[in-house]
């Protein structure tokens, strides 16, 4: 019985992410994906997945592509306020349980340490001083809140057996280790010489080109197909990768960006790779006047206009990105 409020929480924490944002978009092969549709043109639909406070990544689908989509009506709407809400409530609720808790705890250890200041004659009060300095070191420890929290409630426990069960708890019913002096004992110096240590020669090394200065924060949704011979719309639903990239505003950038993405697959042993084949808006690449800025960037060939590429199959990965 005592784990059922456990398994309720844990399963409020499992499903609510899915709760709260009731928008989704069903392709016709059969994918749904869910988020918060954030913005709808004639031709495609972006939609903001969510997957924690930080990470959020924004995919844009073709109408031609997409079988139904499911907006959030105004029921909805409320009734997924209504459920933050009481979530922000239980979350605050806990918060003042535990401030609370930790009030009490120091209380208890200032009412011991001001018991043991209290003391009468010179044998008590070194005794006090003792016991002072064990509760103000063993407060630093984790183990501190536990052993207060045992003697809250029982106010005829006197300060030493608080001291005394705390010092048990924290050494395990072992006495502490005596500390040896340190100026008690002569260290002795090695006088011998020392080889210098041969160091190896190091090879030079090919250094990776710099990334571009940052131009500012942008998420990026990479869609890569792995058939050879096809290009073309339906890679939407081949093999998705997702990536952070800088704001790419320049052409520099862009070749920076896709000659690390080619260094990663060959790396991957995803086999040879030709070059990169894009489709870019304008707002993302910064190549403003083009509806769709087509393009092909390779190791050898460096960047050339899309529509300049005769043998486009052989290149086998496509890349589209979204602002």
């Amino acid at each position: 019985m005592k784990r059922i409020p456990f398994l309720l929480v844990f399963l409020a924490f499992c499903i609510l992410p899915f709760v709260l944002h009731a928008d989704s978009v069903t392709l016709k092969n059969g994918k749904t994906y869910e988020g918060k549709i954030i913005k709808e043109a004639k031709d495609y639909i972006v939609l903001e997945e969510f997957f924690d406070d930080d990470v959020s990544i924004e995919t844009s689908f073709l109408r031609q592509n997409i079988a139904g989509v499911k907006k959030e009506d105004a029921k909805d709407k409320e009734k997924r306020k209504i459920r933050e809400e009481a979530q922000k409530a239980s979350q605050r609720e806990e918060a003042l349980k535990a401030e609370q808790k930790e009030m009490a705890r120091k209380k208890a250890l200032e009412e011991a340490i001001q018991q043991a200041q209290s003391g009468v004659g010179d044998v008590q009060a070194a005794e006090n001083k003792r016991v002072e300095g064990l509760l103000r070191l063993i407060d630093k420890t984790e183990h501190s809140s536990q052993i207060t929290d045992k003697f809250l409630n029982d106010k005829n426990i006197n300060v030493r057996q608080v001291a005394q069960a705390r010092k048990e708890m924290l050494f395990n019913k072992e006495e502490p280790r005596k500390a040896t002096n340190i100026h008690k004992v002569k260290k002795e110096v090695d006088t011998r010489k020392k080889a210098k240590p041969v160091e190896p020669k190091i090879k030079s090394v090919k250094k990776t080109p710099k990334q571009p200065a940052r131009v500012g924060k942008a998420k990026y949704k990479i869609i890569s197909s792995e058939d050879k011979d096809y290009i073309g719309e339906e890679a939407m639903h081949r093999k998705e990768v997702s990536v952070s990239v800088p704001n790419l505003a320049t052409r520099e950038q862009l070749k920076w960006i896709f000659a690390q993405v080619l260094e990663t697959e060959q790396k991957a042993g995803r086999g040879k790779l030709d070059g990169v084949w894009i489709i870019a808006y304008p707002e993302a690449t910064g190549l403003k006047g083009l509806p769709n800025a087509y393009g092909i960037w390779s190791p050898l060939g460096g960047w050339n206009d899309y529509n300049n590429i005769q043998d486009k199959s052989k290149y086998k990965w496509e890349y589209r990105f979204f602002n």
